[in-house]
């Protein structure tokens, strides 16, 4: 039973070094990195682990998967961070690792360890674009009509989202519910 043990080892940890960390948070969020890998070829989760500022959701959260392989870090979100009119291999979509058995697609994990200050610190018509964008990653696909090619960019595949946010990001997302619901919110 080295999972249990393991498992174990990591609660006393936090329980001696935090004040009552959220092990039921934690627990979600590593069922969600851990579910990409096992349903590869499903539905991706896209998560906003919600607490209050100093809550621990980034050092405990998101640092527990953000060092793990097929992850990605995104500090910075930007109309470009995803696919880059600079070539087909800049942004982080074509970083990510190719299915194996799907040469024409990719997948990976990743992780905003500010989300909601990242994204809300933003004017409205490029909250509205990143956005825009967030919902055809989750969708499979994405094209990026660049005005240095001759074609769009395009990318496929799956990502899995695990965002840290304070509480402000379900009321500018409830705007977005709407358009369908596409996150869900581990608090």
């Amino acid at each position: 039973m080295p999972f249990e043990e393991n498992w174990l080892d990591l609660t006393n940890f936090l329980n001696k070094w935090y004040e009552a960390p959220d092990i039921d948070g934690l627990r979600l969020t590593l069922c969600v990195y851990i579910s990409h890998f096992q349903l590869v070829d499903n539905t991706p989760i896209f998560a906003f682990i919600i607490g209050p500022p100093g809550s621990g959701k980034t050092e405990i959260a998101i640092g527990a998967v953000e060092f793990l392989h097929d992850t990605y870090s995104i500090s910075e979100l930007s109309t470009n961070c995803f696919l880059s009119g600079f070539g087909e291999n800049n942004g982080i979509l074509p970083r990510l690792k190719k299915y194996p058995s799907d040469n024409t697609k990719s997948h990976g994990v990743l992780t905003f360890p500010d989300f909601g200050n990242t994204l809300l610190t933003k004017d409205q018509v490029t909250r509205g674009v990143i956005v825009g964008q967030l919902r055809r990653l989750y969708d499979g696909k994405m094209d990026k009509e660049v005005g240095n090619r001759g074609k769009a960019i395009q990318w496929k595949g799956k990502v899995t989202c695990l965002a840290a946010c304070t509480p402000e990001i379900e009321d500018y997302w409830a705007l977005n519910r709407d358009l369908g619901e596409r996150w869900v919110s581990i608090k």
